[in-house]
């Protein structure tokens, strides 16, 4: 049997100056003369013009003294650096976004060596009034009149822009309901036969009180003259949101869609129309619900104040399973509309964070979670489901339910402020991620870094059928292993259709997706299909990224449950389609606690599958870490230094540090990869699989073939912190195969109005050559674009060095977006290793020499 020993802390590490950034030379792109230039944009710049004066004399008469602003489209080929200070210079101008771009190459823009491929670019969005259209024309028919003229000081970029420029336009109609899936959910409602219905309405954010109360006056007008309502607004000026949950009537949804009236589509203070954000949760079948014998348990129950808190439905909170070990927190008084057997998705979830899978019989938590209700039970009798309510928008409720646990609410004080963990197994599946932050991310960024907490995010269930190439006679007829080639098949090409789900791209945030695995042995089939039999694969209703400008998303995955599909009853042609099996409550799944079918509170369970069930075991999991620092780990040499301030970032680190493809990906990799994708695979693997699939074991202790390091800090722009790790005198020379994983997690101030939007970059280089390993899993670009750096060495190439000699690991810190001001906290972990079999004293040989490297204490 394995000898298990604690995790080592790292002393504190050397400061120092940060590495810098290798120069990259942008390909050679091919632009217009001055000339063509003007020919191409300035009728588009007369037709800005023409359009301001109809608007302004359209206004003149308006008894509110509403001064015309319209936004502009400036779409540049490249990106122009800084130029949101060359807008601020001009009076009247106002800086509303900038986006991330690609078009197809065209006779005036294209890559001088690669003239058919797509270039990159940028769209700014700009505010401007009559004045500042003016000022801008003035500089636009400056350049034209002399190329090289040079701008007063501060407007040198728009010269920049203008030889860059591929289109300038106002935002309109279109722009408004583009990607934003809102005329697919009226068309919905439409066939409902709803009388109204609301949706969303994002209003540009203005920086001004009086702006903002303009703008939603605005659109107050248009909408009451079409016989609607705005039943809530929310304003979040941290992540420059402003919304408001509007309401018509169905007729008048009838004429937007028909085009008839464009009044609304017309409102110049509207950035985007969308559906409400929703989280509806589908309930098990009652029938399959089993009332039985559960586990009992004497655990010890603390009175320490909660770690974790589970934001999701009201639970049952004197469920045997769960009796005393919740805290609910009901500020609304949500109890008095749900019924005991509407319980059950807060119930499931918390059944997860505090036992885990019933099946696998593990002792519970101690200590006491939270839970604040926000899905409730709506809809009527025999058609209900727990969803978001629909009398306030999504982000405001997550908003004040989180600022609830931290600040309090009105004259009541924050209701459990020693938080470090937020689980939120909901996910709105009217948003999938399409190149834009939502807001509901933002949010979730924003909330990250203030509270300095952990929040994990469900990537989002995909319950799309699957599209299986074959009749159903010929999958029938094939074996397992093949069926499951047809379903990964199906998943890759689908996976435009199976995008992550809001707030799942928030780059702060743990996002959680899920493999297909429980531990259900044995269950009957039913005439239900299990589609994937190879351990640690995805499971087909894990969502696919990336996320946000490529990075890596979902981060990691957990047992998601064996979601199985239905047998097929027809199907002659090419195709045939797998439909999902939704939640039938019988095994296999991860079996959780439920409500009873009968009155009354009775031991039942259930089982259930999805990204859900992954989080909430992801949650558990962070929370024992917590347990294993505080309880443990404060206690070794060199345990001060964990503090409270760093325990978020830490238990990021340490969590995701398990991650692993594993043999999983070599089965992807044997189907997939080809000579024409194998430069690029691994970065299209990481959609999957992320950085892998959780290794609980390595998680907690080390063995004597296994030493892990942890270490924190926080670091300010262009500084550097390094750490010194020991290598093992009886590893030099050998050839035994090695293995160096190095995880870096930090939380990262936010700049919305950025492209970059991440304002703090850390990263490191990892040491592989003084060990002779190198990079295996994740592309070594794409581990840097979020705020979790996770690299797997390997190696088995012999390596001479003395005793005495270390590996050094530098964390560097630069500004990313914009200015950065504050000092980031981060976490770090460390595992070198060798094979079990091995007999290498790695362990006892790094701790010996740990503490004899001289370091300098940071300044923190």
């Amino acid at each position: 049997m394995e000898t298990r020993r604690p995790l080592l802390i790292f002393p504190n590490p050397e400061q120092a100056n940060r590495d810098k950034k290798s120069q990259f030379n942008p390909p050679r792109m091919h632009l217009p003369t001055p000339g063509r230039q003007g020919e191409r944009l300035t009728p588009k710049f007369d037709e800005l013009e023409r359009v301001f004066a109809a608007r302004n004399a359209v206004l003149q008469d308006d008894p509110m003294g509403t001064t015309p602003e319209q936004v502009l489209v400036l779409e540049t080929v490249g990106s122009i650096d800084d130029f949101i200070n060359a807008v601020k210079r001009i009076e009247g101008l106002e800086w509303m976004a900038e986006l991330d771009e690609k078009f197809d190459a065209d006779d005036e823009f294209f890559l001088e060596e690669k003239p058919e491929k797509a270039i990159g670019g940028r769209v700014y969005l700009v505010l401007t009034n009559q004045q500042a259209l003016r000022s801008l024309l003035s500089l636009w028919r400056q350049y034209l009149a002399n190329p090289q003229v040079k701008f007063q000081h501060g407007q040198g970029k728009w010269k920049k822009l203008f030889q860059h420029l591929r289109d300038i336009r106002h935002w309109d109609s279109e722009d408004r309901l583009k990607d934003t899936g809102v005329e697919d959910y009226w068309r919905e409602r439409l066939g409902f036969g709803e009388e109204r219905v609301r949706f969303e309405v994002e209003l540009w954010f203005r920086h001004q009180g009086i702006d903002q109360q303009r703008s939603e006056r605005s659109l107050r007008v248009v909408v009451e003259e079409l016989g609607g309502l705005i039943i809530s607004r929310t304003l979040i000026p941290e992540i420059q949101y402003h919304g408001v949950l509007a309401e018509l009537p169905i007729l008048q949804i009838q004429h937007i869609l028909d085009r008839v009236d464009l009044r609304l589509l017309k409102c110049d203070q509207v950035m985007f129309f969308r559906p409400t954000g929703q989280a509806e949760i589908a309930y098990p079948d009652e029938d399959e619900v089993g009332e039985e014998t559960l586990p009992q348990t004497d655990a010890f129950i603390t009175d320490d104040e909660p770690v974790v808190a589970l934001l999701d439905g009201l639970p049952l909170e004197n469920h045997p399973l769960l009796s005393g070990r919740i805290i609910v927190d009901d500020p609304d008084g949500w109890a008095s509309e749900y019924e005991a057997r509407e319980r059950k998705h807060g119930t499931a979830m918390a059944s997860l964070i505090i036992n885990s899978d019933l099946e696998e019989g593990k002792p519970p938590l101690n200590r006491r979670i939270y839970v604040r209700p926000i899905l409730k039970p709506l809809g009527f009798e025999g058609n209900r489901a727990e969803e978001m309510p629909i009398d306030c928008l999504p982000i405001d409720l997550v908003h004040r339910a989180i600022k609830r646990i931290f600040e309090g609410d009105g004259e009541e004080g924050p209701q459990a402020p020693r938080v470090k963990i937020i689980n939120l197994s909901i996910a709105d599946r009217n948003r999938p991620f399409d190149r834009v932050m939502s807001p509901w991310a933002r949010l979730i960024d924003w909330l990250s870094w203030q509270y300095k907490v952990l929040i994990l995010v469900s990537g989002g269930n995909q319950l799309d059928d699957l599209q299986i190439e074959g009749s159903r006679q010929e999958l029938q007829r094939l074996t397992a292993e093949e069926l499951e080639e047809k379903v990964l098949q199906a998943v890759v090409r689908q996976a435009r259709q199976r995008r992550l789900l809001s707030p799942a791209e928030a780059i702060n945030a743990l996002t959680v997706g899920a493999t297909h695995e429980d531990a259900v042995t044995h269950f009957e089939a039913r005439r239900r299909i299990n589609p994937i039999v190879t351990q640690g694969l995805p499971s087909p209703i894990s969502p696919v990224g990336l996320g946000y400008r490529r990075a890596i998303k979902p981060d990691v995955l957990m047992p998601g449950g064996k979601q199985l599909y239905q047998e097929p009853m027809m199907g002659q042609g090419t195709e045939t389609p797998l439909k999902l099996l939704s939640f039938p409550g019988i095994a296999p799944g991860h079996k959780v606690a439920c409500p009873g079918v009968q009155p009354g509170i009775s031991p039942s369970a259930a089982f259930l599958c999805g990204t859900s069930n992954a989080t909430a075991l992801a949650t558990r999991t962070t929370a024992q870490l917590y347990e294993y620092i505080v309880g443990v780990l404060r206690g070794e040499e060199g345990g001060e230094q964990l503090q409270d301030r760093y325990l978020a970032v830490l238990l990021k680190a340490l969590f995701t540090h398990g991650a692993e493809w594993g043999a999983a990906f070599e089965r992807f990799e044997r189907l997939f990869c080809t000579p024409d994708n194998s430069r690029t695979f691994k970065e299209y693997a990481a959609r999957f699989f992320g950085y892998g699939r959780v290794n609980l074991e390595r998680l907690f202790w080390c063995t004597d073939q296994r030493a892990t390091l942890i270490g924190c800090g926080e670091l300010r722009d262009g500084e550097g912190h390094v750490y010194r790790v020991p290598l093992p005198p009886s590893l030099s020379g050998r050839m035994d195969n090695r293995r160096l994983i190095v995880t870096l997690a930090w939380l990262s101030p936010i700049d919305v109005g950025r492209q970059a939007y991440r304002k703090a970059a850390l990263w490191f280089d990892p040491p592989g050559e003084a060990l002779g390993v190198s990079r295996q899993n994740a592309q070594w670009q794409a581990v840097r674009r979020g705020t979790l750096q996770h690299e797997v060495l390997e190696g088995e190439a012999a390596v001479a060095y003395t005793d005495g000699a270390f590996m050094e690991i530098k964390i560097n810190c630069r500004a990313d977006a914009g200015p950065l001001t504050e000092p980031v906290p981060y976490g770090l972990a460390v595992t070198l290793s060798v094979k079990e079999d091995v007999n290498l004293p790695v362990y006892q040989e790094i701790f010996e020499r740990l503490r004899t490297v001289v370091t300098i204490a940071p300044n923190t």
